[in-house]
């Protein structure tokens, strides 16, 4: 099974070159086949992270081919017991909030991220229906045992065992914080430009409008945003390796 890992970003240049070294030797050593791919949104527009993901997709498929995608955050790395591996069904949450672990041909069938949502939160809550509605087999991560992850976001003044405990209502998975992991210490921690409560608000009630609609026409909603309107040929490959790819675009002029 090939694996496509899709990494949206912008203004995280160095989480973005940690992850550029430190993920192909984590998923080598545990002898996957895979690709690793940064997506850069490049302008100064409102940092959407559904267009982004839709775009490195197109690109893993053009170029990779994989059999399923990771979705993950350049700010989050695996330690310890993440399981990379297909187990057999779709999983949300993988590794954080966000994540996801698809098979490629049902993340086409549910037509991707939607592209009308803007800034960052709930557009995984939305592809989860997605998913669902198209009678595709997903379920929220289990970790494995002692599975440990650093958040390279968290700030050195937080308690990590209480961060871990607080998000996942356990502590497994593990989070540390940058400090308790040698090869991310001393990380600046970059401003949070993407971030805005007022937007995740806005977009918990869009996304709570779209799951309140009739079977049928939420269906045609989610065929008529999403991947398939994603203009693929905005693309600008910055760099291609058999293992790493970096690609960005302009969000501009990338909706058809």
């Amino acid at each position: 099974m090939k694996l496509a890992v899709l990494i949206p970003h912008r203004d995280r240049e160095e989480f973005k070159d940690f992850l550029a070294c430190y993920l192909p030797h984590f998923l080598t050593e545990r002898g996957l086949d895979f690709k690793v791919i940064f997506c850069e949104q490049m302008d100064r527009e409102m940092f959407s992270r559904s267009i982004t993901v839709n775009m490195a997709f197109h690109f893993a498929m053009q170029d990779f081919q994989p059999d399923y995608v990771v979705v993950g955050d350049v700010d989050m790395a695996p330690v310890r017991n993440v399981d990379y591996e297909w187990k057999g069904e779709n999983n949300v949450w993988f590794v954080n909030a966000g994540g996801l672990k698809c098979r490629s041909s049902d993340f086409i069938e549910a037509n991707g991220y939607n592209v009308t949502i803007r800034g960052w939160g709930y557009e995984d809550s939305e592809l989860w229906k997605r998913l669902e509605i198209y009678g595709k087999k997903v379920s929220r991560w289990s970790p494995p045992e002692d599975c440990v992850i650093v958040d390279m976001e968290m700030s050195e003044n937080a308690n990590s065992t209480a961060a871990s405990m607080s998000y996942w209502g356990s502590n497994n998975p593990r989070f540390l914080k940058s400090s308790e992991f040698e090869p991310t210490t001393g990380m600046t921690k970059p401003a949070k430009t993407w971030y805005s409560e007022t937007r995740k608000t806005h977009n918990s009630s869009m996304v709570n409008s779209i799951l309140s609609m009739p079977t049928d026409e939420m269906r045609l909603y989610f065929m008529k945003n999403g991947l398939y309107q994603t203009d693929y040929s905005k693309c600008i490959v910055l760099c291609n390796s058999p293992t790493v790819a970096e690609i960005g675009y302009d969000s501009s002029d990338c909706i058809k």
